[in-house]
């Protein structure tokens, strides 16, 4: 099994698991979503829209996870837990493509610019990797995206394990709309 079937494998096993936790917590009879987010009217796809080369997404909520070791007054020496946390938006929840035609798009977030690898692209969506942090010696880190290009939709999920602070492995998830 080479390294991106892995990493798909383990995505997947994240992505799985997360739904299965949530599926027996929030059951359907009571479902009450979390947050609701309207297309917003400026940047609403018309059904002929297609995206191709290029396109700006933007997330409004994220959900974040994260295992810790938090010391409070009532909890002097806590175990390490997993926390679950919704972030709200902020100019950072901003993402940029270019040349999702090729073999290696490039994706522009606050932290800078990457080159992706594509796993999969059909007329419907392109699904990428971003490999660049699992070689970084600070944060091994990896993250997809999955962008429906007819619905103007993305999937934004990463994994990582932060080496030299305090929070241990961390994981996100969002999903945004694309122009």
């Amino acid at each position: 099994m080479n390294q991106k079937n892995i990493i798909i494998f383990v995505l997947f096993i994240l992505v799985a698991s997360l739904g299965y936790y949530f599926g027996l917590k929030h059951p359907s009879a009571n479902d009450e979503s979390l947050f609701v987010w309207e297309p917003p009217q400026d940047i609403l796809m018309s059904p002929s829209t297609n995206i191709t080369d290029s396109a700006t997404c933007r997330f409004k909520k994220s959900f974040n996870t994260f295992f810790e070791k938090k010391i409070t007054n009532s909890e002097l020496n806590p175990p390490e837990r997993i926390y679950y946390n919704i972030g709200d938006d902020n100019e950072a929840d901003t993402v940029t493509f270019i040349d999702l035609n090729t073999e290696h798009p490039k994706v522009k977030t606050n932290s800078g610019e990457s080159e992706l690898t594509v796993l999969n692209n059909n007329s419907d969506t392109i699904t990428m990797i971003d490999l660049s942090g699992i070689s970084s010696s600070l944060d091994h880190a990896f993250s997809t995206y999955k962008l429906f290009k007819k619905k103007g939709i993305l999937i934004y999920s990463d994994a990582s394990d932060k080496v030299m602070v305090i929070i241990g492995p961390t994981g996100t998830l969002e999903m945004g709309y694309c122009h």
